[in-house]
């Protein structure tokens, strides 16, 4: 059953800057921008100023990036230190953050109407639009949401003022996905142009989902979910693929050793351990049934995935990891 309600006012908190001057907890400054797997972060006011040389990444040769403005290093309150750098093109300077291992460059700037955050650390190199998944998720709840009620599970909230058939392309993505995976998909916001992912050539891949909390919440991007022949297959492979983000963030479990071992089910897996886990995760779901069968799917395995994301069956011991945390232990 389907139910749509109107709000006149958001609940949830709202969007911050991605940059905020001096917040009061610098400790907690850092914010997931929640796009790909990567962080960017929130940082606080100046601290002491000194002279260090930190070690400069490689980055891709397509980031905009020109010359350090100056030698010198301000360190925040939260340990990083930072310094400003000018920029290739017309969209404004970075700042380098370094601090330990960690390594990036961000800015801020508006363009085509929105505010957006762009970010590179290492080879991985995104943006996305200011505020992140709070901003997106507080955007689609100021314009109504509907509710999903599905037989043995809490109802499904869905934000946006969602059509429809959106709504029926979600319910029967919801049926056809295992009912253990609903608590980490319990609050869908729908959305326009989340962000961008763009690869060390320079070719742009817009980023179709972001993964928020620890409440089950997901952000998707309803023009991707509405692609012509192809609407129920999308949405299955956002929620599942989101959702996997979302129990990886309660159960750390991409940070277990088996995450560090070669063998992906798409190429995109293979980019971190992270979004490894979330596409071993979303593959699992996809076959579930094949996954109840003692011998599960062999490695390798060739399975129809979407025209995007050929699939192949994981390393065993990544699948078992999955159906650990749904309590089948194997």
């Amino acid at each position: 059953m389907i139910r749509s309600s109107l709000h006149s006012k958001s609940t949830l908190p709202a969007s911050g800057r991605v940059r905020p001057p001096a917040p009061e907890t610098p400790n907690a400054s850092e914010r997931s921008l929640g796009t790909t797997g990567f962080s960017a972060l929130a940082l606080g006011g100046l601290g002491l100023v000194q002279l260090c040389s930190p070690a400069q990444a490689q980055t891709p040769a397509n980031v905009a990036l020109g010359t350090p403005l100056s030698e010198q290093w301000s360190v925040q309150l939260s340990g990083w230190q930072t310094r400003e750098w000018t920029a290739t093109d017309n969209r404004g300077n970075w700042t380098e953050y370094q601090r330990g291992q960690r390594h990036h460059f961000q800015r801020s700037y508006q363009e085509d109407g929105s505010d957006w955050v762009e970010a590179v650390e290492g080879q991985n190199h995104w943006r996305n639009r200011e505020g992140g998944y709070e901003g997106l998720a507080a955007e689609a709840e100021s314009k109504g949401s509907s509710q999903i009620s599905l037989p043995g599970s809490e109802p499904i909230q869905v934000f946006g003022a969602p059509t429809p058939q959106e709504l029926g392309w979600i319910k029967q993505a919801l049926d056809d996905l295992p009912t253990e995976f609903r608590p980490y998909a319990q609050k869908l916001y729908l959305s326009h142009h989340l962000g961008e992912v763009i690869d060390p050539e320079g070719k742009v891949k817009l980023a179709r989902g972001m993964s928020g909390n620890r409440e089950g919440g997901i952000v998707l991007d309803r023009d991707y979910m509405a692609e012509p022949g192809m609407e129920l297959r999308v949405t299955k492979n956002l929620l599942a693929h989101e959702s996997g983000h979302n129990l990886d963030r309660i159960s750390g479990a991409s940070h277990g050793q088996v995450w560090s071992q070669p063998g992906s089910v798409s190429e995109y897996g293979a980019r971190n351990s992270s979004e490894d886990f979330a596409e071993t995760h979303r593959f699992v779901l996809e076959n579930w049934a094949a996954y109840q069968r003692p011998e599960g799917l062999p490695e390798g395995t060739e399975v129809q995935g979407t025209r995007l994301l050929p699939d192949h069956a994981p390393p065993p011991e990544k699948a078992r990891d999955i159906l650990r945390l749904y309590g089948q232990n194997r």
